[in-house]
């Protein structure tokens, strides 16, 4: 994918605001062999190619508009900062690099079909990674890990070395780590309520006691 940006001439608070309130995106590239440049991206492009990144798409080609270099920058999103409440992005950083050496990414996990243990035993699939860490070149960086698990059954667990690459593909991850697993359904815990039956022991209502009342009480049944 190409990315097509503009040199950004004003860095700070204040203008990063009124970058975002004119629908562009502030943000940098940076590498090792290159000076850090200031770059502003218009929004609209800017989520085409985040969309790009989440289906799988790593190593995409950068030009600036307003550099003097001219020239075309193999990059990677490094990172990108949101808003922690409405999740806007707020800046953007893209990591030039050298396509003879190798890169870091992380790849997303794509499931296919529905496991025996849940579609027949009504069991729970527990999802525990969603991405796996790898090493390698960036021409060998796979778009994604595709799984089959329909075959999965209750108690089974689906471990990372479980997944198949390349064998230019270094696994950043531990070997044994759970990616997934199926377990026994869980059952509703009802509570159950027991009727008693209320003994009501009917007891008299006693008026208190007045000596003097209680024997003119007798002296009148004599």
């Amino acid at each position: 994918m190409k990315i097509k940006v503009n040199k950004r001439k004003e860095s700070g608070t204040g203008p990063s605001k009124r970058l975002r309130a004119a629908g562009e995106i502030p943000g940098v590239v940076y590498g090792s062999d290159m000076e850090t440049i200031p770059i502003k991206i218009n929004d609209t492009h800017l989520k085409e190619i985040l969309k790009a990144q989440k289906s799988g798409e790593k190593v995409m080609e950068l030009s600036i508009k307003g550099d003097r270099k001219k020239k075309n920058y193999n990059v990677m999103i490094k990172d990108v900062h949101k808003h922690y409440i409405t999740r806007d992005v707020l800046n953007i950083d893209f990591h030039s690099i050298s396509l003879k050496e190798k890169v870091q990414a992380s790849i997303p996990l794509i499931f296919t079909g529905e496991p025996i243990g849940v579609k027949e035993d009504e069991g729970t699939l527990e999802y525990h990674l969603r991405h796996i860490d790898v090493e390698c070149l960036p021409k060998d960086l796979p778009e994604h890990f595709e799984v089959n698990i329909e075959d999965l059954k209750i108690g089974d667990v689906l471990r990372v070395s479980d997944i198949k690459y390349s064998e230019e593909t270094k696994i950043l991850v531990d070997p044994n780590d759970v990616i997934l697993s199926v377990s026994a359904p869980r059952l509703e815990v009802e509570e159950e309520v027991v009727e008693e039956e209320e003994e009501f022991i009917e007891t008299e209502e006693k008026e208190p006691e007045v000596i003097g009342e209680k024997e003119k009480e007798k002296e009148e049944e004599k």
